[in-house]
């Protein structure tokens, strides 16, 4: 109860406070997110709750604090973390890139097989056209 009573006198009433869904990377064990969780709730006005298994961190803090300061925390204390936003950002992009790639492999070698079978049609001397 009395962690209860201090947690809530950490998060001010009076100021606006929202809540975010941070992406960590980096947890190798449930070690790991306990250290996250201690060091975000050492923030004034900041309380997170830190899920290894998930690999999340959810955090509700005063409208005070921003999220780049909460992802620099992560990140100071040895770990990777952005939003759930940025990861799909992320995900397109690569998606983006191996289907360009993709596209390429398949052209050159659709050309090289092409090539191949002029090539051989050539030397079985069977006119093409």
């Amino acid at each position: 109860m009395e962690q209860l009573s201090q947690r809530l006198m950490k998060l001010d009433s009076t100021s606006p406070e929202f809540t975010v869904e941070l992406v960590i990377g980096g947890m190798t064990c449930a070690a790991c997110a306990s250290r996250i969780e201690r060091r975000l709730n050492r923030i004034d006005g900041v309380e997170a709750s830190v899920n290894y298994a998930a690999e999340r961190a959810w955090v509700t803090a005063t409208d005070t604090i921003d999220v780049a300061s909460l992802i620099s925390t992560i990140e100071h204390t040895g770990y990777e973390a952005s939003t759930p936003e940025e990861v799909g950002r992320a995900r397109r992009e690569r998606s983006v890139d191996l289907e360009r790639r993709l596209v390429v492999l398949g052209t050159i070698l659709l050309h090289n097989a092409s090539f191949r079978l002029d090539e051989g049609c050539r030397r079985k001397c069977i006119p093409l056209r």
